[in-house]
């Protein structure tokens, strides 16, 4: 009989040196021994985190395997009968960041797990056991008080079949967000979110907020300018962007300068000034006025603009952004063309950023817990290779297909190339705009409607940029978006991927079963290591038929199999696009 099985993993940073061992300078009449954690530490200069404990749980009954691992300083406990229940949320991806009503970043995954509360006498992980008092207490009151923050920690959620090692079974991991609890029945509930939870506004933001006044009274033409930073580090930091002049907001004038040079009470002489910057006007401020650094990307590309926002302004792990292989396989083939600039002239929140980068450059990224990395995909064409049918894939009675006509847009205009990156979102803020129209999309008597978007990109800079833009987005919407749901048994399907789907729920006008590209955009378990829900959106590109270079040694397509045939077509020299029985062509991608 395949029994599931679940397994919680929490681990926590721990200190690597011992209670009065140097560095470590604590004594007991300091206070009770640490338990190498910060909220007990009694010599916070020499902490060091660089060690591990992993707490492991599994349900009562489960049967308890033999886990118990230490590698130096990273320690890995049996498995505690404490764990109660497990509810996971599917990460849902906003397509290019294009439907509105969703966060830019789509909708973040999470975890929930409850777990009950035991006594516990701390009989692993403590180095001091022998030398305390007394050992008595619950284990979470205990790891409630000792551990008064979680940014640090992680949950890993192990499903699979009792006898299976933790290396066969699905992984999903979670950075700990809450704990609550323990209540008057002892339970306590353990959050998890996915890290670009740590993008939005309140975790992360570019540029960071800076306390820097300015020194004395300047009129439009003063370029001798003194400043008084809280943190003097501020005022030099050259992270901010990527050229050589740094650049201060002061009210509605952007100022840029090369350097400066600290004097006496904390004052800041500004180097090569230059006022009235990235299209402002220079102006007259008060002494006090508040200043803020401004971050200025120039003539970047959008998948190197989003690694640097990552990787520099929030939280999330650099080993989770897998910039350096799949990021730039992707990118390197589907975003070359085009840079992006940008002034952003006071603190705004990552994912704001990050939104609007992916609408203007068309692409996603999303949090993979399987896997543990944060894949970029662009929108382009896909040639699925899978076929899901009735027969055999989905659950019965799962197949659900919904209609959001309220996402379908008939025409759509971009404004670009921003005049004054202080001012608000507005037509006369922008010097340039494009607009286009699906016109079988607007057709009164067929009964179509004008359903107008319009869209203030800060980043484009060029009309062929936003021309190619507007195309891809009304591709994708002029129609009404269709989403397709399904219990599936095969969980080998991730967000992101693209599959052909032929099905009683979706027919011709004739009735009869039609092959659609969908693709993934939220995947819910449904019971561990046996069922999951599959949400997907309709996947609509600029034309419905795409071939690619195919290798030189490739068979003719007549005597290809159907799987080859499914990746490539045969070069064709008829004309006006058409293939020989008059159909519409291929596009090159």
């Amino acid at each position: 009989m395949n029994e599931p099985f679940e397994l919680v993993e929490l681990t926590q940073p721990r200190c690597i040196h011992r209670f009065g061992i140097a560095p470590c300078t604590a004594t007991p009449a300091d206070g009770p021994r640490c338990y190498n954690c910060p909220g007990t530490c009694l010599d916070r200069r020499h902490y060091n985190g660089a060690g591990t404990i992993t707490w492991r749980f599994v349900k009562p009954g489960q049967s308890l395997p033999a886990l118990y691992e230490r590698v130096g300083e990273h320690l890995k406990t049996d498995p505690l009968p404490l764990l109660a229940d497990v509810s996971l949320r599917s990460s849902k991806i906003n397509v290019g960041a294009l439907r509105d009503g969703e966060r830019p970043l789509g909708i973040t995954g999470g975890a929930t797990v409850t777990l009950q509360d035991a006594p516990f006498d701390d009989p692993v992980g403590d180095w001091y056991r022998d030398q305390r008092p007394s050992l008595q207490g619950s284990f979470w009151t205990k790891w409630a008080a000792r551990n008064p923050f979680y940014g640090n920690m992680t949950l890993t959620l192990y499903e699979g079949l009792v006898g299976q090692s933790l290396d066969q079974m699905e992984r999903r991991l979670y950075l700990v967000d809450t704990l609550t609890g323990p209540d008057s029945q002892g339970r306590v509930t353990l959050t998890g979110l996915d890290p670009l939870r740590l993008t939005d506004e309140k975790k992360a933001q570019f540029p960071p907020e800076t306390e820097i006044q300015l020194q004395a009274d300047i009129d439009a033409a003063t370029t001798t300018v003194r400043v008084i930073p809280t943190d003097p580090r501020d005022i030099s930091r050259r992270d901010l962007g990527n050229t050589a002049t740094l650049y201060l907001t002061i009210g509605s004038e952007i100022l840029g300068y090369t350097g400066a040079l600290a004097e006496a009470d904390g004052r800041f002489l500004l180097q090569g000034v230059s006022r009235g910057q990235l299209g402002t006007t220079a102006a007259s401020h008060a002494a006090e006025d508040a200043c803020q650094r401004c971050g200025y990307l120039e003539e970047m590309d959008a998948w190197a603009i989003q690694d640097f926002l990552l990787r520099g302004f929030t939280r999330i792990p650099p080993a989770y952004i897998n910039t350096a292989g799949q990021w730039d396989a992707e990118a390197g083939t589907y975003l070359q063309g085009y840079r992006f600039t940008r002034a952003v002239p006071k603190p705004t929140g990552v994912n704001l950023l990050s939104g609007e980068l992916m609408r203007d450059a068309t692409f996603s990224i999303w949090w993979d817990e399987k896997a543990q990395r944060i894949p970029l995909k662009a929108v382009r064409p896909e040639i699925s290779t899978r076929t899901l049918t009735d027969a055999g894939d989905f659950v019965a009675g799962s197949l659900e297909i919904r209609r959001e006509p309220e996402e379908r847009i008939s025409r759509a205009t971009v404004y670009y190339g921003v005049i004054d990156p202080t001012a608000a979102d507005a037509a006369t803020n922008f010097r340039q705009s494009r607009t286009r129209i699906a016109a079988d999309a607007e057709d009164a008597d067929m009964g179509a409607e004008v359903i107008s978007k319009a869209i203030f990109s800060r980043w484009i800079v060029s009309e062929t940029h936003a021309r190619e833009m507007l195309q891809r987005l009304l591709a994708r919407f002029s129609r009404t978006p269709r989403y397709f749901s399904a219990v599936l048994v095969d969980d080998s399907l991730k967000i992101g991927d693209v599959v052909s789907i032929r099905s009683r729920v979706d027919v011709t006008t004739e009735g009869a079963p039609r092959a659609m590209r969908w693709q993934v955009i939220a995947a819910q378990r449904v019971r561990p290591a046996e069922t999951t829900r599959y949400s997907l959106q309709e996947f609509l590109y600029q034309a419905d038929r795409y071939g690619v270079w195919m290798a030189g040694d490739a068979p003719d397509f007549a005597e290809a199999p159907e799987a080859l045939r499914a990746l490539g077509g045969l070069w064709w020299g008829g004309e006006e696009g058409t293939l020989p029985d008059a159909s519409p062509g291929y596009l090159w991608q």
